[in-house]
């Protein structure tokens, strides 16, 4: 009988230069690799808890990953396939950021006692290409404009340009220059990070039509609101911070409140939670983009991973490493990572 143990350790990630939201700035990340070894290898999972965007703050994920620990050296955490995994991590629902790292770090033991990719050990089917969309935070007209072109001319076709300056003018003035400057066969998502009223969005929506948007992101707060404002608007609309569970997931699907699901598994509680989401909008045909939280590569691999299964070949939010200053990250080539899901398991 195989024998394992299971810890952890913190980690911190900083940005090259912090990057600004409508909800603030961001400089870095910190957050904790769950590690279960044996004799023969080792899984790992990542836990990178984001507290202002819906996760458990960082000690309570500390706390909380000791308690598990305890458990699982005691003998009392037994894994034998993915229903099982599922039971034993029902009580974490309040701690999706450690439910991940742990999660991930189980499905990656499983795969490798079987012997298996993770792909067949789900049942799904993966491609070896992700392609991502490039970011650009809050900046200049100038500056975005260069950022813009830049990105177009190393092969991005979309791009997600960070909104929600206190003067909507001032939106209006970097989008139009981030859409001159990559022309019309670049794809420009727009993220709004909850910043307008419904009565604003239906107004300023009408203003950025011109611009061809693929679609807006979160342009107001809560699952209600969006569903208000679908009702006003023809633009394609997205849902981010609307998501945190699958039940917030079935809501949004249910009332057509959007065209697309922003999915962040590290704020939903890990690979399968996020593949249900997954399963549940294709079932309507709901666009699913897998987005990062910034975490470290480890958990950037699990995403990068799901976003290899989604059956559209949609880019996806997983284009973050390059803002790291810290090396280990997949590097975007042509707009798009090359991925093979048999590194996860090495």
């Amino acid at each position: 009988m195989k024998s394992y143990w299971f810890d952890f350790s913190p980690y911190n990630l900083s940005f090259k230069s912090p990057m600004l939201t409508s909800k603030g700035e961001i400089t870095g990340r910190q957050g904790f690799h769950v590690i279960i070894v044996s004799t023969a290898s080792s899984s790992i999972g990542n836990t990178a808890p984001l507290l202002d965007y819906g996760s458990e703050t960082l000690e309570e994920a500390k706390k909380k990953i000791e308690e598990i620990k305890k458990l699982y050296n005691a003998g009392h955490f037994g894994i034998h396939d993915i229903e099982s995994i599922r039971k034993k991590l029902n009580g974490l629902s309040l701690f999706p950021a450690t439910r991940h790292g742990i999660e991930q770090a189980l499905i990656l033991k499983l795969a490798k006692e079987k012997n298996t990719a993770l792909s067949k050990l789900l049942g799904l089917k993966s491609r070896n290409k992700v392609k991502v969309n490039s970011l650009i935070g809050i900046t200049g007209v100038t500056d975005a404009a260069r950022k813009a072109r830049e990105y177009a001319a190393s092969g991005y076709k979309s791009i997600k340009l960070k909104c929600g300056r206190k003067d909507f003018s001032e939106d209006l003035k970097v989008i139009a220059a981030v859409r001159k400057a990559v022309g019309k066969d670049v794809a420009l998502r727009l993220d709004l990070n909850s910043k307008w009223t419904v009565d604003e969005a239906a107004s300023n929506l009408e203003e950025l039509v011109r611009f061809n948007p693929e679609y807006v992101e979160q342009p107001v707060s809560g699952k209600e609101n969006l569903a208000k404002l679908s009702a006003l608007t023809d633009l394609p609309l997205a849902a981010d911070e609307s998501i945190r569970t699958i039940q917030d997931a079935r809501y949004l699907i249910e009332l057509k409140a959007c065209s697309v699901l922003i999915l962040k598994p590290m704020l939903l509680g890990g690979i399968l939670n996020t593949l249900d989401i997954i399963s549940e909008a294709d079932k309507h045909g709901i666009k699913t983009v897998i987005s990062s939280s910034f975490e470290s590569p480890i958990g950037l691999s699990a995403a990068l991973f799901i976003a290899s299964t989604v059956k559209e070949d949609i880019s996806h939010g997983l284009g973050t490493g390059e803002l790291f200053s810290n090396s280990g990250f997949p590097i975007v080539q042509d707009g798009g990572i090359i991925f093979n899901e048999y590194t996860l398991l090495t």
